[in-house]
């Protein structure tokens, strides 16, 4: 009697597998011709790369909406945070002297973190919104301030500060929210019911570029962390681009400026200043 053919051991793949493609014994016949195994082979090789690369996805996809969750989270805590700031107590000398400054030229507020700058943006908001709604009863045309941050995290928090010590109306808005998707009526709205809008830079040219709203439609710019104005940064583009394309200087919104780094100490600071 004719002895059984011997087995051929090989690889096998499985897709549901946990050990992820280790080993084990197959037990194709070697009476199968060799194209036949090789397609065998292919095949479970396939569907094992196929479930890998699904977990793979998985995996990612996890982690992508972990990190979402964090951001998000991140902002929640940052918003806490400032529920209860308030930041109007006594002005310090030097705080009304840049108040005073800032309310007859433009002005950059070179100062240390933790210094006040930001009170000094709020007494200024306070006397242009105060005249702005002097101005809208003696019939002269609606303009607003805008309170210009680099990123999404100090919309939102230098929102907060600004909500808490102005009795104004304040609205924040980034990227995120869709903003480049609006209609000149929706811009519209939401100008007239606002007094202060705080966001990026990006919003605001994008708003310029539309002609949703016009520089002579500003009585104010504030530019948070003012350092960033230079090359392709959309701090300087709304100034070459916008600001100083009105040949008429008096209707151009007053600019402030805050950072406490103004220049980079590798290049003359002269020429970084201008």
């Amino acid at each position: 009697m004719a002895a059984s053919p011997p087995l051929e051991k090989s690889h096998k793949y499985h897709p549901d597998s946990e050990s992820d493609g280790e080993a084990d014994v197959d037990t194709t016949p070697i009476a199968l011709s060799s194209t036949e195994k090789r397609r065998t082979r292919k095949l479970r090789f396939q569907s094992w790369l196929q479930s890998a690369a699904i977990k793979d996805i998985r995996k990612v996809a996890q982690e992508v909406n972990r990190a979402t969750a964090d951001e998000e989270l991140s902002i929640r805590e940052l918003l806490a945070s400032q529920e209860t700031t308030q930041i109007i107590t006594t002005p310090r000398e030097y705080q009304l002297d840049l108040y005073q400054r800032a309310f007859h030229q433009n002005t950059i507020a070179v100062l240390d973190t933790g210094s006040g700058k930001t009170l000094i943006a709020v007494l200024l908001l306070r006397h242009t919104i105060e005249q702005e709604l002097q101005a809208r009863l003696e019939g002269k045309p609606h303009r607003i301030s805008f309170f210009l941050v680099p990123s999404v995290p100090l919309v939102f928090q230098q929102f907060a500060v600004l909500e808490r010590n102005l009795d104004y109306d304040v609205d924040r808005l980034c990227g995120a929210m869709m903003t480049d998707k609006w209609s000149k009526q929706v811009w519209e709205e939401r100008f007239a019911k606002t007094h202060v809008i705080v966001c990026t830079p990006d919003v605001l040219k994008s708003c310029l570029s539309c002609s949703f709203i016009s520089m002579r439609q500003i009585n104010l710019l504030v530019f948070d962390e003012a350092h960033h104005a230079k090359k392709g940064h959309a701090y300087a583009q709304i100034i070459k681009d916008f600001y100083l394309t009105d040949v008429d200087e008096g209707a151009r919104p007053r600019i402030f400026g805050m950072t406490a780094s103004p220049v980079d100490a590798r290049v003359d600071v002269r020429q970084a200043a201008r």
